[in-house]
């Protein structure tokens, strides 16, 4: 017989190419299955000294709550040990009880031994493994000598109120000028921790710290040192859940500064007015300009100032038989309470509407409107004619036109 070397070469080549394509995915399914296996779990772990037979919890700690996640009881030894497989981008915390805590950032692959001494251990930890929860505890170390002088502040006013004829108000004012300081201080000392760990998530952790039970930074006070973590986690750390959430709360806080520190628009007779928009009572958007080619009066007033009202009901009387829209814009932060105004006093058939911000709101500012009552007048092309807090004189401008 006669042997083809080509058909055997070309055969064994197939051969050769199939037993390593399924060695490759042998090697393949198997790397998968060691990384599954291999996967090393965070650990938590160490000795808590006369805690012995204690619970022991571990909590996330998410935007609004605190979650439990495990729990497990210290041994006779005073050990404990805690294994997780996975993890989510937040804070934790080991407790035993409130007064026992000690908060953690944890990475993939941490394995960190804590070491304390029951109860305060708040105070007494130590802590290897975790970088991050390392500059936490230099945190919370610094703050809670600022809580207990603020305990001891107030345990002596207190203590000084039951001593006869003692000048407390004297002390007070003291005491005061410590605790301004102190306050002076701990902002400072947040902002440069802040500044100085810029790249670490634990930057966020440090922007709602308390000392007793007063924030250190404020939104509306620190808008600036917000902002900077904002932009250093979208920086360093763009996967961090709660981005989007300070986010949100630094641009409601932008436009509650833009709508309370906007100038009061300057009106002019004769000249365009600004549209706006506003529900009304039914919860329905109406606009100024709806209402162009009529002659409209706004009337500013509000439920709980008693002239605003009887004013917008004098004017309401002196239009029963007049070709004119009246708008009426109540300067009042309880629905509840406008409804009742507007129904009681029969005021259905005119245009109600309120954002229910009271002198927040933005079309109190765009008409100047300092004092209540208010009323403008406004002609068929949207022009502004007169402006009076005296009905009577509106009255009077519409009759000329």
């Amino acid at each position: 017989m006669k042997i083809n070397y080509t058909y055997l070469s070309l055969n064994k080549s197939r051969t050769l190419i199939l037993m390593v394509l399924i060695l490759l995915s042998f090697v393949f399914l198997l790397s998968i299955i060691s990384c599954k296996n291999n996967h090393k779990q965070v650990e938590i772990f160490g000795i808590i000294e006369n805690a012995e037979n204690k619970e022991i919890y571990l909590e996330m700690l998410l935007p609004g709550q605190i979650k439990p996640l495990v729990q497990t009881e210290i041994n006779e030894k005073g050990e404990f040990k805690f294994e997780l497989d996975s993890l989510q981008t937040c804070f934790y915390r080991l407790k035993i009880d409130e007064r026992n805590t000690i908060y953690l950032r944890l990475n993939p692959n941490d394995e960190i031994e804590i070491n304390a001494s029951y109860p305060n251990i708040q105070a007494n930890y130590s802590i290897d493994g975790s970088e991050e929860s390392k500059n936490l505890k230099e945190l919370n170390m610094y703050l809670m000598k600022s809580t207990k002088r603020l305990n001891e502040i107030n345990d002596q006013i207190v203590a000084a109120y039951k001593i006869p004829n003692y000048d407390v108000d004297s002390l007070i004012e003291v005491l005061n000028v410590e605790a301004r300081a102190m306050y002076k201080n701990d902002k400072e000392f947040l902002i440069n921790f802040i500044k100085k760990h810029n790249e670490s998530v634990i930057i966020y952790f440090a922007l709602y710290q308390y000392v007793s039970i007063s924030p250190i930074l404020i939104i509306d006070q620190d808008i600036e040192i917000f902002q900077f973590v904002l932009e250093e986690l979208k920086k360093h750390n763009p996967e961090f859940e709660q981005i989007a959430l300070l986010e949100s709360e630094i641009s409601k806080e932008l436009l509650r500064q833009q709508q309370f520190n906007r100038e009061y628009g300057k009106l002019e007779i004769g000249k365009p007015v600004v549209d706006f928009d506003l529900p009304d009572i039914n919860g329905n958007r109406v606009s100024l300009s709806k209402f162009k080619n009529q002659k409209i009066i706004l009337a500013f007033w509000s439920s709980w100032n008693k002239v605003s009202l009887n004013a917008v009901l004098g004017l309401s009387k002196k239009l029963e038989n007049q070709d004119v829209v009246l708008i009426l814009i109540a300067l009042d932060n309880a629905k509840d309470k406008w409804e009742t105004a507007v129904k009681n006093n029969f005021l259905e058939k005119h245009i109600n509407l309120s954002d229910l911000k009271a002198w927040e709101s933005p079309v109190a500012k765009i008409y100047a409107v300092k004092s209540i009552p208010s009323f403008l007048l406004i002609d068929e092309n949207q022009n502004l004619v007169a402006i009076s807090d005296d009905y009577n004189e509106i009255i009077d401008n519409l009759n000329k036109n």
